[in-house]
């Protein structure tokens, strides 16, 4: 954990600063299931490794 953390402090003026990405740390808690595209959770679908959101069509 206290690598991670280190990883995190180090990495982060680097994306921010150097790169212009925003970092936010977020939970894992149901990412696998959510669509990266619209965030919707209730309407995506899975088939075996493959997921397709049903809202957003992605």
């Amino acid at each position: 954990m206290v690598a991670r953390a280190r990883f995190c402090r180090r990495i982060q003026p680097v994306l921010e600063d150097g790169c212009g990405i925003s970092v936010e740390e977020a939970s894992e808690a149901g990412t696998s299931s959510q669509c990266p595209r619209c965030a919707e959770k209730r309407h995506v679908s899975r088939n075996g490794d493959v997921f397709q959101c049903d809202s957003c069509s992605c």
